[in-house]
């Protein structure tokens, strides 16, 4: 599986946030997770600086708890409607993988299991882990998975 290395800045992400223990998660959460957010979509996209959707894992300081955001790029705004969260993408260098939403499971299996381990890299957690969706009718893009890495100490 190929994958690029590239340097992201920063950005801003609005939308709808989920605590979720990982391990626990579901296709069926995901479903529901990204239903609320479609609910509040037409709120964020006039915001939106790309049209594409972010699947963003913040760390919450609890082992094995993240934050999930479900939302869109967004230039900066003065204020956020209650219900949704804003939040800050800070700038890192990631290992970017593309896939199907149908084998983003087993895209992230290999990535930690098999390309990690033997990358030369380590994950940095100083920055979340995420994935960019194509906008809404763009059949033909992948999903491209955003690993955020450093060289291994």
């Amino acid at each position: 599986m190929e994958q690029r290395i590239l340097h992201i800045d920063r950005f801003m992400i609005m939308g709808t946030a989920t605590r979720i223990t990982m391990g626990s998660e579901s296709v069926e959460e995901f479903r529901s997770i990204w239903n609320d957010f479609e609910s509040w979509h037409e709120q964020i996209r006039s915001h939106s600086t790309d049209q594409c959707y972010y699947g963003i894992s913040f760390g919450t300081g609890q082992e094995g708890v993240i934050d999930y955001v479900a939302g869109m790029a967004v230039k900066k705004i003065e204020t956020v409607p209650e219900g949704l969260v804003l939040r800050e993408v800070h700038g890192a260098d990631y290992a970017v993988f593309a896939c199907t939403a149908q084998t983003i499971g087993e895209t992230y299996g290999y990535i930690f299991s098999e390309w990690l381990p033997e990358s030369g890299h380590q994950l940095d957690g100083s920055a979340p882990t995420f994935e960019k969706y194509p906008p809404a009718g763009d059949t033909k893009s992948p999903v491209l998975i955003h690993i955020p890495i450093r060289q291994q100490e």
